[in-house]
């Protein structure tokens, strides 16, 4: 697996995500719900990023998706548990908090992607 491949796709991926969480925030939405409508579609993106393009071994198309998209909704519950926690205890912001969650996550997805699902 190319590493840098992964570190390309994650990182624009990343970007537009975070781009979109926080035009949302800016918009008014509740950082939660802005969470959820960051990761569907970071899930469907960052989806067809790796599967097409890092990590080239394309079978079992169904079987990845249903791991990717197991390991992404825990992902969001750990992401939005600490985002409660890290907001509400007055750390930062929705916006910082979710920028220093997402530097954490980013290696975990990382591992999690390389070795169960796309392996």
């Amino acid at each position: 697996m190319n590493i840098a491949k992964f570190a390309m796709a994650g990182g624009l991926n990343t970007l537009l995500v975070y781009a979109v969480y926080t035009l949302l925030i800016m918009g008014g939405m509740k950082y939660l719900h802005a969470l959820i409508v960051d990761y569907i579609i970071g899930i469907i993106t960052g989806y067809l990023i790796n599967y097409y393009w890092v990590f080239t071994n394309q079978v079992n198309h169904r079987l990845k998706f249903i791991k990717y998209l197991i390991i992404y909704i825990g992902i969001l519950f750990l992401n939005g548990l600490f985002l409660i926690l890290m907001v509400e205890s007055g750390i930062s912001g929705p916006i910082m908090s979710q920028f220093i969650i997402l530097c954490i996550i980013s290696l975990l997805s990382y591992l999690v992607q390389k070795y169960w699902i796309f392996l």
